[in-house]
């Protein structure tokens, strides 16, 4: 891990923090990501391309139509608008008493926390409100999936067709309750290693990008069960904030995963209010599906 501390135990503690959010981040970055260490406040955006995935077309010769336009692209903005952080207040004196793992744990429950922020955030944007199936040419972006079986997961794939997108560039999502029904179709050696039951993401099955479970939204009226959403439909990107005078005898730096990108933000100070000792880590990342016409989402019941 790529660190800006010096504290030994600020450093081990963002270690941690960062191998603990590997299980829900491995989900997230099955989609488009981009975390980075540059600088950036709550509010700002980034720009993402979006390219149309419209059919090729045939070259002509006699009108030497190379210049043709046959897709599109477009930029679209993803506003940095989750700011997430964890605080703990401890007793310094305390702290002579215990083993220094304590913030080695401190670390990973701190990670855990943020990681989970994040694939809530995620999951979170899988509503009728952001993949509509009223808008102009979204007929498909419904499907019902009323029970899990091998023939109703594998008849997916048509789905996918209609809405315009490859199975092998696709996420299979389900809720926890079906990923579980999922799981138990199979034998481990069909579904692979320990990554499933770890993490819950199966890569490839099906002939899908992964399938993986998610806390999908339990509100009644979305009747939702899981989704199909292609890897380039939903963007996530990450940032950090610049560092404040926090307090007297503050630390303050960031922590880089090298694999995913993401950074977090770790504070140790004393408060100049109540003179506490606290120790904070932090994120700010943004999240939006930016092509929901290429999306499914799987209902119990037609909505």
């Amino acid at each position: 891990m790529a660190t800006s501390l010096t504290d030994p135990s600020l450093v081990f503690a963002a270690n941690k923090a960062l191998i603990a959010a590997h299980p829900a981040i491995a989900k997230v970055t099955q989609f488009a990501t981009d975390f980075s260490a540059d600088a950036a406040q709550p509010g700002d955006t980034m720009k993402v391309m979006v390219f149309d995935t419209a059919a090729a077309t045939a070259y002509d010769a006699s009108s030497n139509n190379y210049g043709t336009v046959n897709g599109t692209l477009a930029g679209v903005s993803v506003t940095f608008a989750s700011h997430v952080k964890k605080t703990y207040a401890y007793n310094p004196t305390d702290h002579l008493k215990v083993n220094p793992s304590v913030w080695n744990r401190r670390g990973e429950a701190a990670g855990v926390a943020i990681s989970r922020a994040i694939e809530s955030t995620v999951a979170g944007l899988i509503i009728a409100t952001n993949v509509p199936k009223t808008s102009p040419g979204s007929a498909a972006n419904e499907s019902v999936l009323s029970s899990i079986t091998k023939a109703n997961l594998a008849k997916l794939r048509g789905k996918c067709d209609a809405a315009g997108a490859d199975p092998a560039s696709t996420v299979l999502v389900l809720n926890p309750t079906n990923f579980a029904e999922m799981l138990a179709l199979f034998d481990a050696n069909i579904y692979g290693g320990t990554e499933a039951i770890r993490q819950g993401v199966v890569e490839g099955l099906y002939g899908f990008k992964a399938v993986m479970q998610l806390p999908l939204s339990s509100d009644a009226s979305e009747k939702l069960v899981g989704a199909l959403i292609p890897a380039e439909a939903l963007v996530v990107g990450g940032r950090t904030i610049p560092a404040d005078d926090v307090g007297d005898g503050a630390e303050c730096g960031f922590t880089t995963d090298e694999a995913s990108g993401l950074t977090v933000g770790t504070y140790a100070f004393v408060d100049h209010t109540t003179r506490e000792h606290k120790f904070t880590m932090e994120a700010l990342f943004g999240a939006k599906i930016i092509q929901p016409k290429a999306c499914v989402r799987l209902v119990s019941e037609a909505t």
